[in-house]
């Protein structure tokens, strides 16, 4: 629970367990990535955005395999940060990283 919270302190200011619980409880009124990605489309540069997009193909790419709905997920976070996909990222097994 302690490296948890000073994970949380690192990249938050004004982290705590209590607030962090309650955004758990209320998850189904946090925003989806794409309604995220549209709001930090001004805010990330181009290079923060590609960032983003490779480190959603990561996870994605994370258990051997990416299905059909984490294309679309990171399509969808591409198009809202006015990126385009890569073209080579389709489902199926992963044989290397984009």
């Amino acid at each position: 629970m302690a490296q948890r919270r000073g994970i949380g302190q690192q990249l938050f200011d004004g982290f705590t367990l209590e607030l962090f619980r309650d955004i758990l409880v209320n998850a189904k009124n946090l925003p989806s990535a794409t309604q995220l990605a549209a709001v930090l489309r001004d805010y990330l540069t181009d290079e923060g955005k590609l960032a983003v997009q490779k480190y959603l193909i990561a996870i994605a790419a994370a258990d051997g395999t990416i299905d059909q709905a984490e294309v679309q997920l990171v399509q969808s976070v591409s198009y809202a940060f006015g990126l385009e996909p890569p073209p080579d990222l389709r489902p199926g097994p992963v044989e290397k990283l984009l």
